[in-house]
């Protein structure tokens, strides 16, 4: 093989290479968490917060079981195991008004495992 041909390879290579960093770089912090924004469930985006739990519950479904014990929250569970949404519902006591919430992203992927805060939202102090 010639210098040039080794030179045009080796530079083939490292570009291939380079692209392919780029696009896993563009696809796992930009792609990803805008997209999953889209796919959060609907029930989830419009449940009634400043209700009391039992109707919450009515509205959103069974609660995780290993949370029902825990006073303070609730948490609801949706998608595949590697890319699921998790959402927290928070109370003040138990049994009492719902007061805020936060919806969480989980992402795991082969290389990266990454956790994005999709939506939050905390009824004011006087509300509650």
């Amino acid at each position: 093989m010639t210098s040039l041909r080794k030179k045009y390879v080796i530079g083939s290579l490292m570009l291939v290479l380079i692209v392919s960093a780029l696009t896993y770089v563009f696809v796992y912090r930009y792609a990803v968490p805008k997209s999953a924004v889209w796919a959060v469930p609907y029930k989830w985006r419009s449940f009634p917060l400043g209700e009391k739990r039992s109707i919450v519950q009515d509205y959103l479904g069974a609660p995780l079981s290993q949370t029902q014990q825990i006073p303070g929250y609730d948490r609801w569970q949706s998608g595949p195991v590697k890319q699921n949404y998790l959402l927290t519902v928070y109370y003040t006591t138990p049994d009492s008004i719902a007061n805020s919430y936060s919806v969480y992203y989980h992402h795991r992927g082969m290389f990266v495992t990454r956790r994005y805060l999709m939506d939050s939202f905390a009824l004011p102090p006087d509300s509650r």
